[in-house]
This record gives C-alpha cells, sequence and structure tokens, in this order.
C-alpha cells in the first residue's frame, strides 16, 4: 500500500538524481515500496505498465504522485529490486 509519507519522501530519495544502489536512506525505501506495488499491479493486473502508471498516478495525485515520480519508482525497482 502507497501512503502519503511514501509518496512526500520519494519526492526526495537521492536515486532520482544519483542512481545508488546502496543508498538505504528512508526516501529511496518510500521509492521502493512505490515501485513495488506498481510492479506488483502491473503483474497481477496483467496490463501494460503504462496504463498501471496512469492509474497509479489519478489515484494518489492529491498527494503528489505523478507520471515521472511512478516510472522512475518503477524502474528503480526493476533494476535493483
Amino acid at each position: 500500500m502507497i501512503t502519503q509519507e511514501d509518496v512526500e519522501l520519494a519526492r526526495k530519495a537521492p536515486w532520482l538524481e544519483t542512481p545508488r544502489v546502496d543508498d538505504t536512506s528512508p526516501e529511496n525505501s518510500a521509492l521502493f515500496t512505490i515501485g513495488t506495488v506498481i510492479e506488483a499491479n502491473v503483474r497481477e493486473a496483467s496490463r501494460p505498465l503504462r496504463d498501471v502508471i496512469d492509474e497509479m498516478v489519478r489515484r494518489f495525485a492529491p498527494w503528489g504522485l505523478d507520471s515521472r515520480l511512478a516510472e522512475t519508482a518503477y524502474r528503480y525497482v526493476y533494476c535493483w529490486g
């Protein structure tokens, strides 16, 4: 489950600027949480990534989740998860 705190922390994740797998900051952990939820939804729904991201952005936009952050979170999990 994605929380508002996850979105707020993920926006500050160092990984957004400099990819580093060894960074275990709360911000990168939040980014990983968001990416894990998106990845699970793609797998479970058997839908294209773009559709899942659009749905997640609509759902969590009030908390500040946008396409860039959602796509980055997914890539973070895909690369390092």
